[in-house]
């Protein structure tokens, strides 16, 4: 039993990082302990692997607000699922992070006992609230939710307004197991 458990804890969890394959003059590793940047004007991306997901902190680099058109911009997931992505507004010489995919939205609901009189439950209450074991976790579906599954490869359209200018950037993301 002992070196079942052994070997169990020997295999460890599976580790996931990213390769760019698209746009071609970006191809690249994006790891888990250094940030891979991608220039393009205006906006500069620092890319890295955390948690099996894609961390992007897209940085305005002019002083003029950049956004990005969330009525345009959508990721494709490996199954043909397209998720539109919210607008986002970029101040000057700021940045704005995106996790891909999205950590769901979650709420503690269940009923609560305490000290006096009533009882109450089934609305959301806040995370750092002690009295809540986290079996009475719910998960909301909304339409944003998506999983990268395995190594799926991922398409990212993102549409910027600058100035009185548009512009986009299109990626070609595929997730890779590592060791």
């Amino acid at each position: 039993m002992c070196l079942a458990m052994l070997l169990a804890l020997a295999g460890g969890c599976a580790q996931w990082e990213f390769d760019v394959l698209a746009p071609p003059e970006h191809r690249g590793h994006i790891a888990r302990r250094q940030p891979t940047v991608v220039h393009r004007q205006p906006v500069d991306y620092v890319l890295q692997a955390a948690d099996g997901r894609l961390v992007a902190r897209i940085h305005n680099r002019d002083w003029r607000l950049v956004t990005l058109l969330g009525g345009q911009s959508y990721v494709v997931a490996g199954d043909g699922q397209t998720i539109p992505l919210p607008s986002r507004a970029i101040a000057p010489m700021g940045f704005v992070k995106l996790i891909l995919p999205p950590y769901p939205t979650v709420y503690r609901v269940a009923p609560t006992f305490g000290p006096g009189v009533g009882f109450s439950g089934g609305y959301p209450h806040d995370w750092d609230d002690p009295c809540y074991p986290p079996a009475y976790l719910v998960e909301v579906v909304d339409a944003t939710a998506w999983q990268w599954k395995g190594q799926d490869t991922v398409r990212l359209h993102l549409v910027y307004q600058h100035d009185k200018a548009t512009f986009e950037h299109d990626f070609s993301i595929q997730k890779v197991k590592v060791k």
